[in-house]
């Protein structure tokens, strides 16, 4: 193997990913919340979610169980944030868009909704970014 090879493969190695982050219990593939079943969505926007995101009005009160309505509410103010930032879509699709939501508790908080290796957003506060 040429040193080039070597040096890639040990990069390789060392990236942590957002399966991993999924994984270690970081973030939640929406896939699996939305579709039990294990159908894929289509199409496909927001793939992931931080925990943070997740912990911040989004479970009942027992923490495991989603609150659907205030889970897709957020999602709703997510897609409407992206769809101002890129001026309605004209722009070309960036990987990364900053800005202020509303949250199920009536306050306005920053996100962070980066494309990462699959090309899907992950929403996440700025603080949780991998």
């Amino acid at each position: 193997m040429s040193d080039e090879n070597k040096a890639a493969e040990a990069l390789s190695g060392e990236v942590y990913t957002i399966q991993d982050a999924v994984r270690d219990g970081k973030f939640m593939d929406l896939d699996k919340l939305l579709s039990p079943d294990g159908k894929r969505l289509a199409p496909p926007f927001f793939g992931y979610v931080s925990m943070g995101i997740m912990e911040a009005g989004m479970l009942e009160g027992d923490g495991e169980t989603v609150n659907m309505s205030n889970f897709l509410d957020l999602m709703w103010h997510c897609a409407k944030l992206v769809r101002t930032l890129s001026h309605g879509f004209e722009d070309a699709v960036e990987s990364s868009y900053i800005g202020d939501v509303e949250f199920p508790d009536g306050k306005m908080r920053t996100v962070d909704m980066e494309m990462y290796e699959d090309d899907n957003f992950t929403l996440m506060f700025p603080h949780e970014r991998l």
